[in-house]
């Protein structure tokens, strides 16, 4: 389960029931069709694009009803289709490195492959997210300009790397600190991720409360 105790839980048993090969062909085809101009390795839908996508619509509800999403604060920001390789990675930047992110999420990853060591498996260290809301509030519009989203106040050690077969499932909010891993050469990874986002977690609103609702 995850609860606003540890920020983050995984799911290696294919619990949305997917075709997974249906998933990867759905994937690739989305992949071209909703390029994201500024991520050279990512396409992105909106809600109303998901809904015109069979495939990734029946994911996105059977998401809804599996982690009870449907009554809760959380709403689809958008969805992104993320293909990741040794070419695209850098150990020494951003997302590689330990951090929370600057806009606050709950994410769901689906794995469109197996995630094994060579693939670059996210990695978190399970925390109480709300611990970092501050720090993450206080972040500058520039922070990325000196990496201010790091979290140095963690020991690496403390980071458990989540690996998974096809259709995994992994939840996290991202004030959990984390960091995608560095794929080494042959690795890739393809997920499907949902980004879902409360409305008093925008900076306007300020500090924001826990995720009060346990998902399971």
């Amino acid at each position: 389960m995850i609860t606003q105790k540890n920020g983050v839980e995984i799911f290696t048993d294919n619990v949305l029931d997917a075709d997974l090969s249906k998933v990867s062909d759905c994937f690739e085809a989305g992949y071209e069709k909703y390029k994201n101009l500024d991520y050279p390795n990512v396409a992105s839908l909106s809600l109303d694009q998901v809904k015109l996508e069979d495939e990734f619509f029946k994911i996105y509800n059977t998401i809804q009803e599996k982690f009870e999403l449907k009554n809760s604060e959380l709403e689809l920001e958008k969805l992104w289709l993320v293909k990741s390789t040794s070419e695209t990675s850098d150990p020494d930047k951003l997302p590689y490195i330990p951090h929370i992110d600057y806009n606050r999420f709950f994410k769901v990853m689906v794995y469109v492959d197996e995630v094994s060591q060579k693939d670059g498996p996210f990695h978190a260290a399970p925390s109480r997210p709300d611990d970092f809301e501050t720090f993450r509030l206080k972040l500058p519009k520039n922070y990325k300009d000196y990496q201010g989203n790091k979290v140095e106040s963690i020991a690496i050690e403390k980071y458990k790397a989540f690996f998974g077969p096809a259709g995994s499932v992994l939840l996290f909010d991202t004030n959990c600190p984390h960091f995608a891993g560095n794929l080494i050469d042959g690795g890739e990874r393809r997920v499907l991720r949902f980004d879902f986002q409360k409305s008093d977690w925008t900076r306007k609103k300020g500090i924001s409360g826990f995720i009060s609702k346990v998902f399971s």
